[in-house]
């Protein structure tokens, strides 16, 4: 959960975790999905597609950074969806199915 400040730009960091080694490491693409919270036009957030590189070991954490953008509006938390897209150089069984949301709070 975040909370901006109006007309400010702030950063969430989100962060994934393998929880089994993989042998010979792999990569992933990351990306954002709208829910309530948009990255359209002047958006709530700036969307991101991004790969993400891990060796391989059990417990390595890797993160990313996302954009939130405030503004002047008074709105009820919105969301937002950050997925795993596709594995990228690996041949390993490696679940992609895990995906994360983000709250975007506006406190008064």
């Amino acid at each position: 959960t975040t909370d901006p400040a109006k007309n400010t730009t702030t950063a969430v960091t989100v962060a994934l975790q393998l929880d089994k080694a993989v042998e010979g490491g792999f990569g992933v693409f990351v990306s954002t999905a709208d829910g309530t919270a948009t990255s359209n036009g002047s958006g709530d957030f700036d969307a991101i597609t991004q790969q993400i590189d891990f060796n391989g070991t059990i417990g390595e954490t890797k993160t990313l950074s996302i954009t939130i953008n405030g503004d002047n509006q008074n709105e009820d938390n919105e969301t937002f969806i950050v997925k795993i897209d596709s594995l990228v150089n690996t041949n390993a069984s490696v679940s992609t199915s895990d995906i994360g949301t983000v709250t975007i709070s506006d406190l008064p």
